[in-house]
């Protein structure tokens, strides 16, 4: 049900699912990660697996993390900006 409200943009209703359930395991975390991730909350998904690594300790799966390498290729391009002091920023 937190993959279908959420995939369906109702990310009120997934949270709150999410947070009555009585145990979560890595796909109910994924789901609402995912659901952030996919309607335009990137700080909201980023907060939330946060979450995941420091209380349930859960280690990620694949599609947890998503594309690492474009995650990688951005922070890379930031640090370049940065250091050609041409990012606005940040800086």
């Amino acid at each position: 049900m937190v993959t279908g409200n959420a995939k369906n943009g109702e990310l009120g209703l997934a949270r709150a699912l999410f947070n009555e359930m009585p145990e979560r395991n890595v796909v109910s975390w994924n789901a609402m990660i995912a659901g952030y991730s996919q309607n335009n909350q990137p700080k909201e998904a980023l907060e939330l697996f946060h979450s995941m690594l420091e209380a349930a300790a859960f280690v990620p799966m694949e599609n947890t993390l998503g594309c690492v390498d474009y995650g990688q290729w951005i922070y890379q391009t930031f640090v370049r900006m940065r250091y050609k002091k041409e990012c606005p920023l940040f800086c």
